[in-house]
C-alpha cells in the first residue's frame, strides 16, 4: 500500500539528492558561463567592428587566429589534477572544486577544439558561411550530448598540447615575443 507518508519521505530523499547535486553544479556552472560570455562578448565585439570597418588587422583576430597561451594550458590541467587529488583525498568539498574544475576545463578546450577546427576548414579552403554552420552544430552537438562535448574537451587538450602553437613543443620552434627578427 502506498502512503502518502511514504510519497513523502521518498520525496524528501530525492530533494535532498536535488539539492546535493545542484549544489556541486552551480560553481562550476558559473564560472564556465562566466567565461563563454567573455568570449562571446569578445567574438562579438570584433566581428561587430569588422563588419563596421572599424577594426585594424591588429586589433581584429577571427576565431581561426585564437590560440590557447602555453601557461593557461599548464594552469588548467594543473588545477584539474589538483581537483581530482581533492576529489580521491575525500575532502568534503572536493566534489565541488572537482565538478568546478572539470567545468571550466571543458569549456576552455571545447573553445580551443573550436578554433582548432576553424583554422582546419581555414586552411581546406572551406567558405565562411560552411564554418559558421559547421561550428554551430558541433556546438549544439556538444551541448545536447555530454560525449560530443567530453571528447571535444580532450580534443582541445590535445591541441592546446600538441598543436601548432601548443604548450609542448618539438624540436627548437622556440616562440619569439620579439618583433625584430635580428634578436
Amino acid at each position: 500500500m502506498y502512503t502518502v507518508e511514504l510519497y513523502r519521505s521518498q520525496l524528501s530523499g530525492i530533494l535532498d539528492l536535488m539539492q546535493r547535486t545542484y549544489a556541486q553544479a552551480l560553481p562550476g556552472a558559473l564560472l564556465t558561463g562566466a567565461l563563454l560570455s567573455g568570449v562571446i562578448s569578445v567574438l562579438w565585439g570584433n566581428w561587430t567592428m569588422a563588419r563596421l570597418g572599424l577594426a585594424t588587422n591588429e586589433s581584429f583576430v577571427g576565431m581561426s587566429g585564437w590560440f590557447m597561451p602555453a601557461q593557461l594550458t599548464w594552469g588548467l590541467l594543473g588545477l584539474w589534477v589538483v581537483g581530482l587529488v581533492l576529489t580521491a583525498a575525500r575532502y568534503e568539498a572536493g566534489a565541488t572544486v572537482y565538478a568546478a574544475v572539470r567545468s571550466l576545463c571543458g569549456a576552455a578546450f571545447f573553445i580551443q577544439t573550436m578554433a582548432a577546427l576553424d583554422r582546419r576548414m581555414l586552411r581546406g579552403g572551406r567558405d565562411l558561411g560552411r564554418r559558421r554552420l559547421l561550428i554551430t552544430l558541433f556546438s549544439v552537438a556538444a551541448l545536447l550530448l555530454p560525449d560530443v562535448g567530453a571528447a571535444m574537451a580532450v580534443i582541445g587538450a590535445a591541441s592546446a598540447l600538441f598543436g601548432s602553437h601548443g604548450a609542448i613543443k618539438r624540436g627548437n620552434s622556440e616562440p619569439s615575443d620579439r618583433d625584430d627578427p635580428q634578436e
